[in-house]
């Protein structure tokens, strides 16, 4: 498993057992439509209906996805603020 992968279950972990919650899909489609707004592989509205207020089952790898993402955007030397 990648290191970013394992950070991002880490934070999830630690923010559950803290009673801190936060939606990683919200996360994740932010960045994306936010740095990736201009790239044909991600379509914003498409993102948006299908993580927005997304299951819990679906924010762990939301979070993973989110962490993959943004590694390949730095291994790119892609910077975004979102």
């Amino acid at each position: 498993m990648p290191t970013t992968a394992r950070i991002a279950i880490a934070l999830l972990a630690s923010a559950a057992l803290s009673g801190c919650f936060f939606e990683p899909c919200d996360d994740y489609v932010d960045y994306l439509c936010t740095c990736h707004e201009d790239d044909p592989q991600y379509d914003c509205a498409v993102l948006e209906s299908s993580y927005l207020d997304a299951e819990p089952e679906l924010q762990d790898q939301c979070a993973i996805d989110l962490a993959d993402v943004q590694q390949e955007d730095e291994d790119e030397g892609l910077e975004c603020e979102y």
